[in-house]
């Protein structure tokens, strides 16, 4: 005690004069203290524990970590020679002659006029590319995503990192955006008789002969029986953008017509987010073959703040250079806002050049190859690059989403861009995430009576069944209680009533939250008042009645989870009924609970 005192007393503080504190003295001498004490706080955590590579941004990172100091950011370049110097000698490596891969073949056009194309002879790696396509940008995918393979294509199907709050936070444009190679969907070609290929169209797709999309100011986005398609009208020609399992459909449905099938000619990049479309006008530089007043339209979009802002399925089509010609621009956009307002009330009409076999092949026939521009690069001479005019169209899609169709040849270049922006990279987990949080259909796992959306459930099912049962015989839930298949929503139990399901959104009202292939009940009539009172309970009750029989079903979740946008369980599913009460149970379990139905969007 003596002690404490006598250390209390010996108080040399120059902020303390004649037993006075002068405050402001004593808060700037504690500031510096904290200043160097979070500073060697900082040296410690880093120094000795992470390798120059280990402290770049996660997203930023490949899928090896490299050890190779030139593969780091320029800023850290200096700590990994250090790094490498200090660890135990190891034989340098051979640099791998990859011989014929130093030297990439010249990229032509695949368009079937006629006729199917045929799949393209890969320009690297062919031999793995016999019984499956690769996305232009597989290569920089596979380093940085899963991928599948689905509908002939290898898919990437999700990041390797972690991404599922990422997702949800640039959906609700709270992060910069997100980017999606879409190429695997297909592009079709309509050429006759433009009386009748209006009579041919307006038999099969509602409302899409109508003057605002026949002048082709807008496109047309609705509903097959199997699934969504987009059309686009042009003076010569009419353009359907389908999901691949829609494309024998399609093809199918306009036979007699001249038709061009241009799935490996012409690909597409889809963004999102609150920066998708300043990203855009400031990696793509137009050509100077664009007019005077699309160039000024172009870059005052920068000013629009959400792509929702701008004309529902609107489109702009461009004329852009090679985007690895120049570097993006950084700098703020230039402009006002009434400007950006004044774009979006007049939006320019222009024609599309993207559908015209002669100037596609034009502009992939004068690509310059990668080596080459880097042999430029590394001389040290002035970069003299080809300058195509690359077409380019950009489709203002509902969920605040562009989707910009180019040619296949050039949506790598494109792509690699982009990435150098803020953009994020996505796969299709991601796409079926952010429909889900919406309230939307997936296609096609939300369409369960379509071909595509059966399909897609018999191989859903197949990962389930596989997945149970290699859990050991202890561990797995039971399903002998289960009615119908426990893998899969069975919709033999609907019986002929499953074809008159429609798309409904299931919400919990208490706790808990719907899983894939929940059972969907109507509310039994003795147990009506019961429910309806527990939905102005804020907890769920002690005591519930029984699960309702097998008369009560009604339809099946096909995605459901917990909503991060509502904070409560939904799901997507299809049902008998599309308003009111009902009660939801997941599959293994006997609880129901109490939700709401509402219909849903089948297509953003």
């Amino acid at each position: 005690m003596n002690r404490a005192q006598q250390i209390l007393a010996r108080n040399s503080d120059p902020a303390v004069v004649t037993g006075r504190l002068n405050v402001q003295d004593f808060v700037s001498a504690r500031k510096a203290e904290i200043e160097r004490l979070e500073a060697s706080l900082g040296a410690a955590a880093t120094q000795g524990k992470k390798r120059a590579f280990q402290t770049v941004p996660r997203r930023l990172r490949r899928r090896t970590a490299s050890h190779n100091p030139e593969r780091v950011p320029k800023r850290l370049r200096k700590r990994a020679r250090m790094e490498a110097s200090q660890d135990a000698a190891v034989a340098p490596r051979k640099k791998p002659d990859h011989g014929r891969l130093q030297h990439t073949p010249q990229p032509t056009d695949h368009t079937g006029i006629g006729t199917k194309a045929s799949r393209p002879p890969g320009l690297r790696y062919a031999k793995r590319q016999k019984s499956v396509t690769w996305l232009p940008t597989h290569i920089w995918h596979t380093k940085r995503a899963h991928l599948e393979t689905l509908w002939g294509y290898k898919v990437p199907v999700r990041p390797t990192l972690k991404f599922y709050r990422a997702t949800h936070r640039i959906s609700e444009e709270l992060e910069a955006g997100m980017a999606w190679d879409t190429s695997y969907f297909a592009t079709i070609i309509v050429e006759g008789d433009r009386g009748k290929l209006e009579q041919k169209v307006g038999k099969s797709f509602v409302n899409a002969t109508k003057p605002i999309y026949t002048n082709g100011v807008k496109v047309w986005q609705g509903q097959l029986e199997e699934g969504p398609v987009l059309l686009y009208w042009q003076p010569a020609c009419l353009v359907a953008h389908v999901h691949p399992e829609l494309f024998e459909t399609v093809w199918n449905l306009f036979d007699g017509f001249q038709r061009q099938d241009c799935r490996y000619s012409i690909g597409s990049i889809e963004v999102l987010g609150k920066r998708a479309l300043s990203t855009l006008v400031a990696s793509l530089r137009l050509h100077k073959s664009c007019d005077k007043s699309v160039e000024t339209s172009w870059r005052s979009l920068a000013l629009v703040g959400s792509v929702e802002s701008l004309p529902r399925h609107s489109v702009l089509n461009l004329n852009i250079c090679d985007p690895r010609g120049y570097v993006a621009h950084k700098q703020r956009p230039k402009g006002t806002v009434e400007k950006a307002v004044d774009t979006l009330t007049s939006w320019p009409s222009t024609t599309a050049q993207l559908f015209d076999a002669e100037t596609r092949r034009a502009s992939v026939c004068s690509q310059q190859s990668l080596e080459e521009i880097n042999k430029q690069r590394v001389a040290g001479t002035t970069l003299t690059i080809a300058d195509p005019a690359i077409p380019v169209t950009l489709i203002a899609l509902d969920g605040g989403r562009i989707r910009m169709l180019l040619p296949w040849a050039w949506v790598n270049p494109v792509w690699m861009t982009l990435m150098h922006s803020q953009l994020s990279v996505g796969g299709m987990k991601q796409q079926e995430q952010i429909a889900f949080e919406r309230g939307v259909c997936s296609f096609p796992r939300d369409y369960p009576l379509t071909p595509a959306g059966q399909a897609w459930a018999a191989a859903d099912r197949k990962i389930r069944y596989d997945a149970y049962f290699r859990r050991p015989a202890a561990k797995r839930v039971s399903y002998t209680q289960e009615i119908g298949d426990a893998f899969t929503c069975d919709w033999s139990l609907l019986g002929d009533q499953a074809l008159n399901v429609s798309p409904v959104v299931v919400r919990t009202v208490l706790r808990g939250a719907p899983q894939d292939g929940a059972r969907i009940y109507a509310l039994p009539p003795d147990d009506y008042q019961h429910w309806l009172r527990t939905a102005n309970q804020e907890t769920a009750p002690s005591s519930l009645p029984s699960t309702p029989g097998l008369e009560f079903l009604i339809g099946f979740v096909t995605s459901g989870n917990f909503n991060l946008q509502t904070g409560t369980g939904i799901g997507v599913g299809s049902c008998l009924q599309n308003k009111g009460w009902c009660l939801v149970r997941n599959v293994g379990q006997t609880l129901c609970r109490l939700a709401k139905l509402e219909p849903a969007k089948m297509y953003f």
